[in-house]
């Protein structure tokens, strides 16, 4: 069982033991750290037992776990939250085995380097996937989304505390990140020209496209051209695959051509 559902039964087993008590846990997000997990033992079998653990690898990479005043306490950066679950899991003896952090190089300075080193210039999109093959084919074949560009990828800024958030969000639909970066002066090209069409709303990822638009049931398909595809990450080994097509300020003819079938 998922840790989550998991906490969730536990928890109504608890309140039915002690029906009538108060019985507290609570779950806090703190904006500049992360989670914290405090359990109230002073009515279980618990309450008397001793618990401590903790690791720091940097400010935005650990947690520490230690009872106190009979509470659990557990706190962690924004991807851990579910290893803090597993740890009290593990704590209360009802994990079947011990819970332990998945390696995470996502926040490493190879990979930071590498996603950020042009952010002056460029407007920089992170999107995840689960297998190395779908993001070698976004590599060699174009980014390909569904009426939204944003439904998928979010924007990235060289914020550490809005990383690991947005990667705490993403990281469950896979180990890959595809990495997109488009050209800011590009993006201000383009923009000045809608602004001169009223018709209507034009995002410009519909303009950057090589191949045509098509339908897969009802839903609009647009290909970003694989030139903006930076290259890929899988946050789990650290590995660093670039594209050496990538250049974030090209420009085509066909995008002109696209732009004008849009209006």
């Amino acid at each position: 069982m998922k840790n989550l559902d998991w906490f969730g039964n536990w928890y109504n087993k608890q309140t039915l033991k002690n029906e009538g008590t108060k019985f507290d846990i609570k779950i806090t997000s703190q904006e500049d750290s992360g989670w914290e997990l405090v359990v109230d033992l002073s009515r279980t079998e618990f309450a008397k037992k001793e618990y401590q653990t903790s690791s720091k690898k940097s400010e935005h990479n650990f947690y520490e776990i230690f009872i106190s005043d009979k509470k659990f306490i557990g706190k962690s950066d924004f991807s851990k939250l579910d290893f803090l679950i597993g740890k009290f899991r593990e704590f209360i003896g009802e994990a079947e085995m011990k819970y332990s952090i998945k390696k995470d190089y996502f926040l490493t300075q190879d990979i930071q380097r590498f996603i950020f080193e042009n952010e002056n210039d460029d407007y920089i999109y992170s999107h995840y996937t689960e297998s190395k093959a779908f993001a070698e084919n976004i590599i060699k074949s174009g980014f390909e989304f569904f009426n939204s560009f944003d439904k998928t990828t979010d924007e990235l800024k060289n914020d550490t505390v809005e990383l690991n958030y947005s990667h705490y969000r993403r990281k469950p639909y896979g180990d890959y990140i595809v990495i997109i970066s488009i050209s800011k002066k590009l993006y201000k090209y383009y923009s000045e020209k809608i602004s001169h069409k009223k018709e209507r709303y034009i995002r410009i990822e519909e303009i950057l496209c090589e191949k045509d638009t098509y339908y897969n049931d009802g839903d609009e398909v647009n290909t970003l051209s694989n030139k903006f595809v930076k290259g890929f990450v899988n946050y789990r080994t650290g590995e660093i695959i670039k594209n050496p097509d990538f250049n974030s300020d090209f420009n085509s003819e066909l995008f002109e051509k696209q732009f004008k079938k849009l209006l």
